[in-house]
């Protein structure tokens, strides 16, 4: 969880003014990473990324075969071991994601020509009526070049200003339908893990990246678990995986 998140933050959180390529180099370099780690060379243990590696090592101390991959990543407090997907939050982004962010400039620059063209025109309309608003040195009956219109524009053109603002945010994340199934299985949540912080009974309350979860992983652990729950509240360790968590990754120089 922790590896994931500072990769993530380090690679640059999706943006508008990034585009979509930005998190395509992510999504690859996340796969490169992956496949350094844990592939396996010599094709022993068949691992290819940390889902398969884990399961294997799980499979190895404890001789536990055909291991789910909700155990994986379902939340502690719900009987998982709280993997983080990075690969969610990239593709929830990636559907909005700006392809061409330079466009949004250019639209901007066409605007503010359309817009210079509306004035010259009225002002050549009527030349009259404008003339008492002339600022002394001007030329009355010409209109001033579109140089000078756009001389301040990052800090008068509201076409600029909109540009600016939007490739500034993150791309719009992609809503996830409420199924009659997630709304089943949600339901069947017991009393006693209605604690979690984050698989909820109220969906809509839940963060983005676990409404994914649950779309990818419910029906598995209902088909395998019976429930959303994987274990007996009292048997699960909960606090001592939080103690092992909390505690800092070591960089080795």
């Amino acid at each position: 969880s922790y590896m994931g998140r500072f990769l993530g933050n380090n690679f640059g959180h999706p943006a508008n003014c990034l585009g979509i390529e930005h998190l395509d180099m992510v999504f690859s370099t996340f796969k490169y990473i992956q496949k350094k780690l844990f592939e396996d060379d010599d094709n022993t243990t068949g691992c290819e990324d940390v889902t398969s590696y884990l399961k294997s090592v799980i499979e190895e101390r404890f001789g536990t075969k055909d291991i789910a991959n909700v155990f994986l990543y379902w939340p502690v407090e719900l009987g998982g071991l709280e993997l983080r997907n990075p690969f969610i939050s990239l593709m929830t982004a990636r559907e909005n994601s700006e392809t061409q962010p330079d466009d949004l400039l250019e639209i901007a620059w066409e605007q503010d020509e359309e817009e210079y063209d509306d004035y010259k025109r009225a002002f050549e309309k009527d030349r009259s009526k404008h003339r008492v608003d002339v600022p002394q040195g001007c030329d009355a009956e010409k209109f001033f070049p579109f140089e000078d219109f756009v001389r301040f524009r990052e800090e008068t053109s509201p076409y600029l200003k909109a540009a600016y603002d939007r490739l500034l945010d993150s791309p719009t994340i992609k809503s996830l339908e409420y199924t009659r199934f997630v709304e089943y299985a949600l339901n069947t949540l017991p009393l006693e893990f209605r604690t979690s912080k984050h698989i909820r009974t109220n969906f809509t309350a839940m963060d983005v990246y676990w409404r994914w979860t649950v779309h990818l992983y419910a029906a598995e652990a209902m088909e395998r678990f019976g429930g959303l729950g994987l274990g007996e509240k009292e048997m699960l360790p909960v606090e001592l995986v939080n103690l092992l968590r909390s505690e800092r990754v070591r960089w080795q120089g």
